[in-house]
């Protein structure tokens, strides 16, 4: 359903009103459409969920300390960005912070040491 520009609307998501720019525009914000995004892609294909969530499960068995500073209390699993849905490394929640923000500041982050693959777990 094409809407006019600049007239009210309700996102098919959480319902609040917003001002469309766009005559198919669904969603309030982009962060909406994401979710409508996921749940579609879960649905559509939820083989290749499941085998991401196992090589998943076994990486974090097998990883478990900051791959940069070697602290294990606490880890994050961090995506290394351009590099496909199956790169992951293992991060403390200090040196992923600092990753994201240099990422968002647009500085590339070289890690160290093993960045692997999932099904490398």
């Amino acid at each position: 359903m094409i809407r006019p520009i600049n007239s009210k609307d309700n996102c098919k998501v959480c319902n609040s009103e917003y001002i469309v720019k766009a005559g198919a525009q669904k969603y309030c914000t982009e962060k909406c459409k994401r979710i409508v995004t996921r749940k579609n892609y879960k649905i559509r294909h939820p083989d290749k969920v499941k085998a991401y969530k196992v090589r998943f499960g076994k990486y974090k068995k097998n990883h478990k300390a900051c791959i940069i500073c070697g602290f294990d209390e606490v880890v994050n699993y961090h995506h290394v960005k351009g590099t496909g849905i199956n790169e992951v490394v293992c991060l403390c929640p200090n040196h992923h912070a600092i990753i994201h923000k240099k990422e968002r500041e647009g500085f590339p982050v070289p890690l160290p040491r093993e960045t692997k693959t999932l099904d490398q777990a």
